[in-house]
């Protein structure tokens, strides 16, 4: 579907136009302020949406106005009036009114670049590449929700690894028992040992108290005798006492004989070798909980590293499969594709392509986005070559449809002058 007759008035800068195109491409000329602008804005008001027009799409000084494009099986009809939305008006070739949802009949035939191809050259790599595979047909929404969710899960878990590997990398490797020993055994056999050592002792002392008494006992018999030679008349008694003391004496010696003789059998047991082996087991102990603690590290470190390369295959899995849809999709050029830097031309990214490239794959996309309403409408066409100009020209033919293009100048590539908001006869 393409325009066979447009027709503007009041619009802009236009008193009153009607052209009637003639071929593919459709070249809109003349000096600059003519008018030029307002053609291809005429289109665009009668055909986009409402929320799409300008606040002020009447010329100045008017109080209404109205463009027609007629597209052949439909003829397009938008009103416009001070002060208030426009209306738009859509009836088929016999003349009957489409008066249910009129606007929707347009938006269902019109692609996003219908109105300015080279827009796409102009934005922004992420909307190129959506418009692009909006054209192949791709939808990698669900790829790349799964994509990120396991990059940032294998991100996470190789934060893990980073930490456990540094402090697995913080306990040197060295050769221990496999087994503790138990430090709570050889301390009850130093105990063991101190409490009979102290029994021992307390023996020693026992002796040397019995040793100390026994000079007392000899001085006591001293005293009776001296109270014996004194007191000759208490002799008898003090005899008895005498006997008596004597028999405790030599019980005393009896006890000290024998306990010289055990005593002098006693040996301390040694405690330094002990306390060496209590010493030495918590330094082994030390470097086997440091060995266990290494080869549990070691291990979890072996999982995780188990769960990166996993999360680590699943990605190559899903760009495997984000590649094989590119290779199978098809693109509005041969060699075109798109990466995460955006859209390339047979590897090389858009924003390196020549003019002409650019310009090509522009309209490509246009033509790709339009397939029902075969309009674009180029402003920058001031900005082409000659050479670029007869690739547009190809373009339209190759395509079907139409291009308009504003290009300031009245040259003969020109199929309509416009001079003073009117046609140039």
């Amino acid at each position: 579907m393409k325009i066979v007759r447009l027709e503007s008035e009041n619009v802009k800068r236009l008193n009153a136009i009607e052209i009637t195109p003639e071929g593919n491409l459709i070249v809109i000329g003349g000096k600059n302020e003519a008018g030029k602008s307002s053609v291809l804005d005429s289109i665009e008001y009668g055909l986009a949406r409402g929320d799409c027009l300008p606040p002020m799409p009447i010329r100045k000084g008017q109080k209404k106005g109205h463009v027609v494009v007629d597209l052949g099986d439909i003829v397009v009809h938008r009103f416009f009036k001070e002060g208030r939305r426009p209306e738009l008006e859509i009836r088929n070739k016999e003349g009957a009114l489409f008066d249910k949802s009129p606007q929707e009949i347009l938006d269902r035939m019109m692609g996003r670049l219908s109105f300015d191809p080279l827009e796409f050259s102009r934005m922004k790599n992420p909307e190129q590449v959506k418009i692009l595979m909006n054209i192949a047909g791709l939808d990698f929404t669900a790829i790349d929700t799964e994509r990120k969710k396991v990059f940032d899960e294998r991100t996470l878990i190789n934060r893990d690894w980073k930490a456990l590997k540094a402090r697995l990398d913080a306990i040197p490797d060295i050769e221990a028992p496999s087994e503790e020993i138990r430090v709570a055994d050889l301390t009850e056999e130093l105990e063991r040992r101190i409490e009979v050592n102290q029994g021992f002792q307390k023996r020693r002392n026992g002796l040397k108290e019995l040793t100390d008494s026994i000079p007392g006992y000899q001085k006591l018999i001293n005293d009776r005798e001296r109270q014996i030679a004194e007191l000759q008349k208490r002799i008898d008694d003090l005899m008895q006492q005498i006997h008596s003391v004597t028999s405790q004496m030599q019980q005393k010696i009896s006890e000290q004989v024998e306990m010289e003789l055990a005593v002098s059998k006693l040996f301390d047991l040694p405690l330094e070798d002990t306390r060496q082996q209590i010493k030495e087991a918590e330094e082994k102990n030390r470097l086997i909980r440091q060995k266990k603690d290494r080869a549990s590290k070691s291990k979890e470190l072996e999982s995780i590293q188990k769960k990166v390369d996993a999360q680590t295959a699943r990605l190559e899995e899903i760009d495997a499969e984000k590649e094989q849809q590119l290779s199978e999709a098809k693109f509005p050029l041969p060699g075109m594709s798109f990466s995460d830097e955006g859209i390339t031309i047979n590897d090389i990214p858009l924003s390196q392509c020549s003019s002409a490239q650019q310009l090509r794959i522009s309209v490509g996309v246009g033509k790709a986005l339009n397939p029902t309403l075969k309009i674009m409408l180029i402003r920058d066409g001031s900005l082409l070559d000659e050479d670029n100009l007869a690739l547009v020209a190809r373009e339209a033919e190759e395509w079907d449809g139409q291009i308009w293009l504003e290009r300031v100048g009245e040259g003969k590539e020109c199929s309509v002058i416009i001079e003073d908001g009117g046609v140039k006869k």
